[in-house]
C-alpha cells in the first residue's frame, strides 16, 4: 500500500513537472 501510495505521488509529481516544462517551452517558442 505505501508503494502504491508513493509511486502514485512520484507519477503525479512527474505529470506536474512535464506539463511545467511544457507551458514553459510553448512560452519561449511565443516569445
Amino acid at each position: 500500500m505505501k508503494t502504491l501510495l508513493t509511486s502514485y505521488i512520484f507519477l503525479s509529481n512527474n505529470k506536474y513537472i512535464l506539463e511545467e516544462t511544457l507551458i514553459y517551452f510553448i512560452f519561449s517558442k511565443v516569445i
